[in-house]
C-alpha cells in the first residue's frame, strides 16, 4: 500500500509532467513568412499540423496563434535570427525573403541567409534542409526568362538580381558556408496568385506559377525524405501550355 501511494503520489505526475513538457512536432523556421509566397507556407503548413517559428520586423502586422511563434528583429541580425533557433527543435527551415532593393537595401537576401546558415549550423536541434526561392534568371538560368523580364534584370531589377545571386552562391560555391546543407535552391516562374496547378521542373523556358504551387514545391523539399532535388537549384513553373519539362510529383 505504502508502495502504492508513493507511485501515485510521486511518479504519476513526473510521468505526466514529462508528456506535457515533450510533445514532438514538425516544426518549421519560416523567413520572409509576410510576403505573399511565405503566406502561402504559412497556410499550407498549418494544413498540415506543423508549427511554425518566423522572425518579423516589428512594423509588420501579422498575428500568431498555438501553431505560429513569432519573433521580432531583422534578419541581417544575427542575434535577431537566433531567436528563432535557440532552444528549438527545427525540422527544416524555408527562406522566402523578398522586397524592393530601396526598402530592404542590397544585401538583405545575402546577408540574411548567412545569417540563418549559421545558426543552423551552430544549433543541434535544427535539421539541415533547407528550401530557398530566389527567381528563374539567376544563376545559370539567366538566359530562360522573357526578353521583356531580362531587360528588368539589367535595369530596375539589377541589384536585386546582383543580390539573388550571391545568395545562391552561398549554396552552390564550393567554399559557399552552406553547401554541407541539404538545400533546394528553387527558382519559379513569374508568380501568380491562382490556384494550385501541376508543376514543371524546367531546363529552358519560363511561364508562370501560382504562389500555392511554390509552396507545395518548397514543403516537398523539407518533408519528402527521397526528395530528388536536394543539393541543386532548379527552376520550377506552372501547367502551361506548350512546356518542356518533367513533372513533379508531390509527395505531401
Amino acid at each position: 500500500m505504502k508502495l502504492f501511494t508513493y507511485f501515485t503520489t510521486f511518479i504519476v505526475p513526473c510521468l505526466s509532467f514529462s508528456n506535457q513538457r515533450y510533445i514532438p512536432k514538425a516544426n518549421l523556421a519560416v523567413f520572409g513568412v509576410t510576403g505573399k509566397t511565405g503566406q502561402c507556407v504559412l497556410k499550407q503548413a498549418s494544413s498540415m499540423n506543423k508549427g511554425v517559428f518566423s522572425l518579423v520586423r516589428p512594423k509588420n502586422s501579422i498575428r500568431s496563434d498555438s501553431s505560429h511563434t513569432l519573433y521580432y528583429g531583422d534578419v541581417t541580425s544575427i542575434d535577431d535570427v537566433n531567436q528563432v533557433y535557440d532552444g528549438n527543435v527545427i525540422t527544416g527551415t524555408i527562406i522566402c525573403l523578398g522586397g524592393s532593393t530601396s526598402e530592404v537595401g542590397n544585401t538583405m537576401l545575402t546577408d540574411g541567409t548567412k545569417n540563418i546558415i549559421e545558426c543552423i549550423l551552430k544549433s543541434k536541434l535544427a535539421s539541415k534542409k533547407i528550401a530557398i526561392v530566389t527567381s528563374i534568371g539567376a544563376g545559370d538560368s539567366i538566359n530562360q526568362p522573357p526578353l521583356f523580364f531580362k531587360i528588368l534584370m539589367n535595369t530596375v531589377l539589377k541589384d536585386a538580381f546582383v543580390d539573388k545571386n550571391n545568395q545562391e552562391a552561398l549554396f552552390l560555391d564550393q567554399n559557399g558556408i552552406g553547401k554541407d546543407l541539404d538545400f533546394t535552391i528553387v527558382r519559379p516562374s513569374g508568380l501568380t496568385d491562382d490556384n494550385l496547378k501541376n508543376i514543371y521542373v524546367i531546363e529552358d523556358g519560363s511561364g508562370t506559377i501560382p504562389r500555392m504551387s511554390v509552396a507545395e514545391f518548397l514543403l516537398n523539399a523539407i518533408y519528402d525524405k527521397k526528395f530528388p532535388y536536394t543539393g541543386t537549384a532548379v527552376c520550377i513553373t506552372g501547367e502551361e501550355n506548350n512546356i518542356n519539362g518533367e513533372l513533379f510529383n508531390s509527395k505531401l
